[in-house]
């Protein structure tokens, strides 16, 4: 089973990590992590109000990690994920090449026009990205 660890944070970010989760019961894939941006002060009184991704997360019992930066002791953390690749929608966040280096880690951008498509529950053909390697990969969103 491939493990997946999900990056992203503002609501079209969420919508995308729902249709992978309703998809991970019938596929063989697992959401086994989220990163996303670490809770923001909002309204008169300044509450910290989570992301839109990490609410989605937390919703179906998926493991949520906000850190501030990437750093050395972010990327360890990430790694106790043990995923296989990583699907990243408006995170936030750049991608170091020493976190994209990490043997064993595939990385798939999803793009705002990407998601049009996986809207529609069409057959969508993707670049994976392991190191310096691209392979071509075809996932089937349905709706």
């Amino acid at each position: 089973m491939l493990k997946v660890l999900y990056a992203g944070s503002p609501e079209a970010s969420a919508v995308t990590l729902k249709l992978l989760i309703e998809n991970s019961k019938s596929q063989d894939f697992k959401i086994v992590g989220v990163l996303t941006n670490p809770p923001s002060a909002k309204g008169r009184h300044k509450d910290l109000i989570p992301t839109p991704v990490a609410d989605t997360a937390s919703e179906n019992n998926i493991p949520v990690f906000t850190p501030e930066h990437l750093d050395s002791s972010a990327r360890d953390e990430i790694s106790k994920f043990e995923a296989d690749i990583l699907v990243c929608f408006a995170y936030g966040h750049i991608f170091g090449p020493k976190f994209l280096s990490k043997k064993g880690v595939a990385t798939w951008k999803v793009k705002k026009s990407m998601v049009k498509k996986l809207k529609k529950g069409k057959k969508y053909k993707y670049k994976v990205t392991y190191g310096k390697d691209t392979v071509s990969k075809k996932i089937t969103i349905k709706k």
